[in-house]
């Protein structure tokens, strides 16, 4: 019983550093599976279209939309929190070990596989 408990206690206060310890770690997915599909949309509408011969018709390229959209949307945004996730992780390794800044942390808070690190 003791073991369960000092087991729990460690649990505890490791659940309770984490907001203090951890910023980017627990902030830059959550930001990321926000912002970056339809960041990704807006590029997207802002790159100018390259029409070919062999592009599909309008209609099947409509049909295709209803199905894509919804598809790539969801991919952008498990990307962004997969990746925001490990560049968090790296961010904070980053500021804790000094090869990154704060500067750079905000500067990167909306590109998930950006980090903060000191550029050369």
């Amino acid at each position: 019983m003791p073991r369960r408990s000092l087991m729990s206690t460690l649990a505890l206060v490791a659940v309770l550093s984490v907001p203090a310890s951890s910023g980017c770690t627990v902030v830059k997915p959550l930001v990321n599976s926000v912002a970056y599909a339809p960041t990704q949309v807006m590029d997207r509408l802002d790159s100018t279209p390259k029409h070919e011969g062999d592009d599909l018709p309008t209609p099947v390229a409509v049909a295709a939309f209803v199905v894509l959209f919804p598809l790539n949307y969801a991919y952008w945004t498990v990307h962004g929190t997969i990746a925001g996730l490990f560049s968090g992780v790296v961010n904070d390794l980053n500021l804790v070990t000094g090869n990154g800044t704060m500067d750079r942390t905000l500067e990167t808070m909306l590109e998930p596989m950006k980090t903060n690190a000191k550029p050369d």
